[in-house]
């Protein structure tokens, strides 16, 4: 009977190193995290990660006494057997190799009977703690069940699932707009039997192998890798001076974008859309030293105006296309793909790894779990053709953290994507206004500071802003990356014209947005959330009386404390806060709650206890002054000029804001012109 080790993913029902790991993320697909970083902390010792002479990361565990391991030698049990899972059991420990099939796998197992003369009695290491309910998160490769039981031992062991019972994982809704696929192939025959950019002309185009750590971030390392090598080879980047991009930009920054949040975020995964790749396309990424990989999630991105560099296209290779794929790999680099792991997969420690998920019955939609990198292929007599697959599980998983993969098998060829990076041409100027939390807003507060992030076409290499009136900062012939994105502190209420001119080789362009920052002497509304234990369930929008989205936030960390201020003038508001599986925030599983508070007059419009279905909405009025007439929270000439022009037809009358009407009949009139101008008057 063939032996099987089992497979560990992230779907874990604890706190690893202060950051939640979901339970369910019923609509992402790629999600695994580094096994061994996840079992050396499951197990309560500290994991880390450490650089080699060469740049390459490999993980350590850390025990109690001070000593240490390589984290896969112990999750193999190969080192710190005393501090292993079966020790703890009162077990002894051993790795069982497995060689068959052209691959070779290796997997701890616990040694639960042993006595001279009688046969000796083993069990995987992984199914033991399956069975004791002590890693509730063990599957061959599917997602556990959806149905969340309420908590304690039982309830841990109702959670393993049987793997056939698993059902497939929804999928999110589809992007608005997709990529069209490549172009068709080159014939076979064009193709070299082996290519490899880590040695082309006796340069590698990609740089030291990383770690995700117990992290469900795969997706960020598999479309970092893929950013990396389509720019080292198009401006000629190799050995160390190699890229090295962000993931934590693209984790924690990218995901925070309101139209990428329910794609992927943070630890918790990511769809089948590759929505990553169209953000490093719309928003661009920086490197590493600018923003060093992390698991704990921020409260807020400071990154947005790090130097960055930005994408022209993603495209999808041909689903099943081996050809195709090759096509991507030769013309544009390194490129994203998924696969789906498996216990074998997990355990591979060297030669070509093949198993019978060789099909894509779904296409790009087939379901996997893992995102990885591609950078070459080779030939082998005996096995045929096989890919180069870069991991993101340090250095010593694999053959120094590559796979070489039968070119079908673990689903590889199913859904494969690849950036472009260089399009020639003069720049096509375009920029978003940002929060922190990656809210595009339009409306702030007095003494607010905004990102305004470059997102031009073309690689512009210097650019020109200028805001109108002066907010204080002047930018003039940028010229450094400095001068790329960059924040402004608004000093003074009132409209503001923003322009950039972005300039290149090839030319140069400019783009006016009048009116595009309106600065108000607003209200702060204070938003104070605490999540439950499942965090990543939690989102929430403020949306005006026209359905305007002015704020959103989540999903979240588990256990939480948040702190959002929102700055909004008069108007009417609604606030909706959602739980994706639909039983509020408190009580089964932890006991959140929130509030919204008026800090301006103390005012408390919503303190929830957390006890809802799958979402609660609190409406709020923003009470205004009289006479106005602008809502900028100050009465000021702007609004006498404002309702002469509405009297005299030169501007629409719209609606009054609450509480700026000073005789109660619901309309913009001299009455408020006398008023406003008496007001002023008398100020003086």
């Amino acid at each position: 009977m063939r032996y099987l080790c089992f497979i560990v993913t992230t779907m874990l029902v604890f706190s690893i190193a202060g950051v939640y790991v979901p339970s369910v993320m019923a609509q992402n697909s790629r999600f695994l995290a580094n096994p061994a970083a996840v079992y050396c902390q499951q197990m309560g010792y500290r994991y880390e990660k450490r650089i080699d002479e060469n740049g390459n990361a490999h993980g350590v565990c850390i025990f109690p006494d001070g000593s240490e391991a390589g984290a896969w030698e112990f999750f193999r049990g190969r080192a710190g057997q005393q501090f292993s899972y079966c020790a703890r059991q009162g077990y002894g420990i051993r790795t069982r190799v497995q060689a068959e099939n052209g691959y070779v796998t290796e997997c701890a197992e616990c040694i639960i009977f042993e006595k001279e003369g009688m046969p000796e009695q083993r069990m995987d290491m992984l199914e033991l703690m399956k069975i004791n309910g002590d890693f509730p998160a063990l599957t061959d490769g599917l997602k556990p069940s959806p149905l969340r039981q309420p908590d304690g031992p039982e309830a841990r062991q109702k959670e393993i699932i049987n793997p056939s019972d698993a059902a497939e994982p929804a999928r999110s809704p589809r992007m608005a707009a997709l990529p069209e696929p490549m172009a068709p192939a080159v014939a076979l025959e064009a193709f070299p039997s082996a290519f490899d950019w880590r040695n082309y002309n006796g340069r590698s185009y990609i740089g030291p192998v990383r770690d995700q750590g117990s992290c469900g971030s795969c997706y960020a390392f598999g479309a970092a890798a893929a950013a990396e090598g389509a720019y080292n080879f198009a401006v000629g980047r190799f050995d160390a001076e190699c890229a090295d991009f962000s993931e934590s930009f693209i984790t924690w920054c990218l995901a925070a974008f309101p139209e990428y949040i329910t794609h992927f975020s943070g630890c918790a995964g990511a769809d089948y859309e590759y929505a990553e790749l169209d953000a490093l396309v719309r928003y661009g990424i920086p490197a590493e030293a600018d923003y060093p990989y992390t698991i704990v999630a921020p409260s807020c991105c400071t990154h947005l105006t790090d130097p960055s560099v930005k994408f022209d296209q993603w495209h999808r290779a041909p689903c099943g296309d081996i050809e195709g794929i090759k096509t991507a790999i030769l013309t544009y680099g390194v490129v994203d793909a998924a696969v789906n792991v498996t216990s074998a997969f997990q355990n591979y420690t060297g030669g070509i790894f093949q198993d019978t998920q060789t099909t894509c019955p779904d296409c790009e939609d087939t379901v996997t779990n893992h995102a990885i990198a591609l950078v070459g292929w080779g030939t082998d007599p005996t096995y045929g053709e096989y890919w180069i697959l870069r991991n993101s599980w340090d250095s010593t998983w694999g053959e120094g953290g590559y796979m070489r993969i039968a070119v079908t098998s673990a689903r590889v060829a199913c859904a494969v994507a690849y950036l472009e990076y260089g399009t020639a041409g003069p720049p096509a100027p375009d920029f978003v206004s940002a929060n922190c939390d990656g809210t595009h807003q339009a409306t702030v507060c007095e003494g607010d500071t905004l990102v305004f992030r470059d997102t031009s076409g073309n690689i512009p290499d210097a650019w020109l802003w200028e805001i109108t009136p002066s907010s204080g900062h002047s930018y003039i012939n940028g010229t450094g990356p400095e001068s790329q994105h960059i924040d402004v502190m608004f000093t003074a209420p009132g409209p503001y014209d923003i322009a950039l001119t972005v300039s290149n080789g090839s030319g140069d362009a400019a783009l006016l947005k009048p009116d595009a920052v309106r600065v108000v002497k607003g209200n702060t509304v204070r938003l104070d959330l605490t999540t439950d234990r499942y965090g990543n369930e939690t989102t929430w929008d403020l949306k005006n009386a026209a359905g305007a989205i002015f704020y959103a936030g989540g999903p979240y960390a588990n256990s939480r404390q948040y702190i959002r201020d929102m700055c909004l003038n008069a108007g009417d508001y609604v606030f909706t806060i959602y739980d994706s599986y639909g039983d509020g925030i408190c009580c089964s599983y932890g006991n959140g709650r929130y509030s919204l508070t008026n800090l301006a007059d103390g005012q408390i419009y919503k303190d929830s206890d957390g006890r809802f279905g799958d979402m609660q909405t609190t409406a709020f009025t923003i009470a205004g002054i009289k006479g106005d007439l602008n809502g900028d929270m100050a009465v000021t000439l702007a609004d006498a000029v404002l309702g002469l022009q509405v009297c005299a037809g030169l501007a629409p009358s719209g609606d009054l804001f609450p509480g700026a009407d000073v005789n109660a009949d619901d309309r913009v009139g001299l009455e408020e012109v006398i008023f406003i101008l008496g007001d002023l008057a008398e100020a003086q």
